[in-house]
């Protein structure tokens, strides 16, 4: 057994499962179930995860939660400082989509992707961020795959993050890391 936060497989009728190169499998220990998945073995965020077996058999899902951490600094996700209604749905959608996301993308600085990445080793997001203060939130150009801070992601989450959730140390501890990297 096992569980698959890969985006891009879902599994095809008749075919087995086969790692690929965007595969994150966390196998499970059959004999030790019910299991939890710690936070050194994620690789971050994920919308989809596929549960499945290795061979024939069955299994019981008697239930699945995972722990939203989000923007771990700010104490309420839902308190945006720069927030407002109009009368088009789709613009209030497409605010708030962006708001959501800079909130998704924001982390710890000591969950990045580590790098370089070593084959058949796991993928996880326990290393640190370059230069970034620890105590500190980063914004990664995403909830998963590369896990690292990349200017031009930055350059329209950072505007999205002062207005929506005025979250200026996640910013400017980004900018600090991607500054201290610059070759002379």
């Amino acid at each position: 057994p096992g569980c698959d936060t890969a985006n891009i497989w879902n599994g095809f009728p008749g075919q087995p499962y086969t790692e690929d190169t965007d595969s994150h499998a966390l196998p499970l220990d059959g004999a030790r179930l019910p299991a939890t998945v710690q936070d050194k073995e994620l690789r971050g965020g994920f919308r989809y995860a596929t549960l499945f077996l290795d061979g024939p058999g069955w299994v019981d899902v008697d239930g699945v939660s995972v722990d939203f951490t989000a923007a771990p600094k700010q104490r309420n996700l839902a308190a945006y400082k720069g927030r407002f209604l109009s009368s088009d749905n789709l613009l209030n959608k497409i605010w708030y989509a962006g708001a959501y996301t800079v909130q998704i993308n924001t982390d710890a600085a000591d969950t990045a992707k580590g790098w370089p990445y070593v084959k058949g080793e796991g993928d996880h997001a326990d290393a640190p961020v370059p230069h970034a203060d620890p105590s500190k939130d980063v914004i990664y150009d995403g909830g998963k795959r590369d896990r690292i801070i990349w200017q031009g992601d930055l350059a329209v989450q950072g505007p999205v993050a002062y207005l929506s959730t005025h979250d200026v140390d996640a910013v400017e501890n980004s900018l600090s890391s991607l500054a201290a990297q610059q070759l002379p």
